[in-house]
């Protein structure tokens, strides 16, 4: 059986390509027998799904409301008309 530091290194491999039948057997077998390491793929596929996620949001979660923005405009124009 291969050792947890094995494990984690095959789980991480796994995130950059498929792993051949042999390894994901080994890697399954494993983690069969090893909470940790079991635990440690199943946070490695929690990161992957938030990172795809946030890729796929086009639009920004936090936005100014127009009041904001006028007063923001407003003190730019005054700043450039300083110059």
């Amino acid at each position: 059986m291969m050792n947890c530091k094995k494990a984690a290194e095959l789980a991480s491999v796994a995130m950059d390509r498929k792993l051949s039948l042999l390894e994901r057997v080994r890697l399954y077998i494993h983690t069969v027998l090893c909470r940790c390491c079991k635990c440690y793929c199943e946070q490695l596929d929690f990161l992957r799904c938030c990172a795809e996620n946030m890729c796929e949001d086009k639009e920004p979660r936090h936005r100014l409301c127009d009041k904001s923005k006028e007063e923001i405009k407003e003190a730019l124009k005054r700043c450039g008309d300083s110059e």
